[in-house]
């Protein structure tokens, strides 16, 4: 990625907000980049395959992260969390103030207003398989004090691909809340979709997690999952949790002998007072039996939450039937070629095949040439949508 001279100056006074703070250890850069050499192309959700795979309903440890960190003990401001940095060297610096870059786009603001005068991390490095760089860190600004967690794909990130990024827009996934006071002993955590830590070609739902320090376990559990722990890493684990039909929790087990719970009890996983980051990928829904193949679908679609899929080179008219199936705190609702969010054709979740009369074939509402169709749900319902034109 090439950076504008504005991005260059924040780099620069990004190294000083950061000063005091233990640099990431440069002898390990070759190994680590060695350990890195795998990278995964950009994959689609909606095309996955989906198997499950999930741990028994035991204490496992499942892909644990276990580098070097810097030492709990280390001298942060009174404002922030008390927790050790976490960065291991598999990613430079450098792209990790992309991270704060976009953060500052995207939520700080204007000129020097938005910039951070003291950045404090906690993690910073490549994780599930190795194909995303996850970020969590605190800053100080004329926005006030902010807690940020995200996450990018390693390949957009790390030069390794020519990657083009639209203007106005980031390779960086973030999601922004007030910073909880220094106290706080619950989770900060992310939700990532990536291939299954046993059958890779599977997509799971993967967790990262950082507690505090002395935590020795973390637990998870949610609709869809039979559960499991991890040991901590100083307080962070990474761990592919299977696939989820719902929310994912946490539980921070602060003795072995919790395992039934912990001194928060469930927690939902994600950045706390960032609603968005607490949604999972969800378990794919199963095939629509029975729908017709041809020239005549616009296309299936299978994915979750709100969404519009287009066919540019589709050319009709008249009415269309809609097969769809679905799951979670539904109905959904499937408009044809309307951008109104209140139209279209209600469908109930209950996971099963639904053949419903649909919306007339007309202009593009969204633009271009062909027809689309847009999808109404929650960001927890998984659905599989095909729309027929007769």
């Amino acid at each position: 990625m090439t950076f504008t001279d504005e991005e260059q100056a924040l780099h620069a006074a990004l190294a000083d907000v950061t000063l005091g703070q233990p640099p990431m250890p440069v002898d390990r850069m070759a190994g680590v980049r060695r350990r890195h050499a795998r990278r995964r192309a950009v994959q689609s959700v909606g095309a996955a395959v989906l198997a499950v795979v999930v741990a028994a309903g035991v204490f496992v440890s499942t892909n644990v992260v276990g580098r070097s960190v810097t030492p709990a003990g280390r001298s942060v401001p009174s404002w922030a969390l008390p927790w050790p940095d976490h960065r291991d060297g598999s990613v430079s610096q450098q792209i990790l103030d992309g991270a704060v870059i976009a953060w500052r786009q995207f939520y700080g603001g204007p000129g020097n207003a938005g910039r951070p005068t003291k950045v404090i991390w906690y993690a910073g490095q490549r994780a599930v398989n190795d194909s995303e760089v996850v970020v969590v860190f605190e800053l100080e600004s004329a926005e006030g004090r902010r807690l940020v967690a995200g996450y990018a794909d390693a390949t957009n990130v790390d030069g390794s691909a020519q990657v083009h990024v639209a203007p106005g827009s980031s390779p960086w996934v973030l999601y922004d809340a007030p910073a909880p006071p220094p106290s706080y002993r619950g989770v900060v955590g992310l939700n990532l979709t990536a291939s299954g830590s046993i059958d890779s070609a599977s997509y799971d739902n993967w967790i990262v997690v950082l507690t505090h320090p002395t935590a020795p376990q973390i637990s998870w559990s949610g609709a869809g999952l039979n559960g499991g722990g991890a040991a901590t890493d100083k307080g962070l684990i990474v761990a592919d949790v299977g696939q989820p039909t719902g929310q994912v929790y946490a539980t921070v087990v602060d003795h072995p002998e919790q395992r039934g719970g912990g001194t928060n009890g469930q927690l939902p996983v994600g950045v706390p007072g960032n609603n968005k980051s607490r949604v999972p990928h969800l378990r794919q829904v199963g095939p629509l039996r029975g729908a017709p193949v041809g020239l005549r679908s616009l296309g299936e679609v299978a994915s979750q939450g709100e969404s519009v899929d287009s066919n540019l080179s589709f050319r009709g008219h008249g009415a269309t039937t809609i097969y769809a199936r679905c799951y979670g705190p539904g109905p959904i609702r499937v408009a044809v070629d309307t951008d109104k969010s209140d139209a279209g054709t209600v469908v109930p979740c209950d996971d099963r095949l639904h053949v419903l009369a649909g919306g007339q074939l007309g202009p593009n509402q969204f633009g271009g040439k062909g027809h689309s169709f847009a999808v109404h749900a929650s960001d927890y319902t998984a659905w599989r949508v095909d729309v027929v034109a007769h």
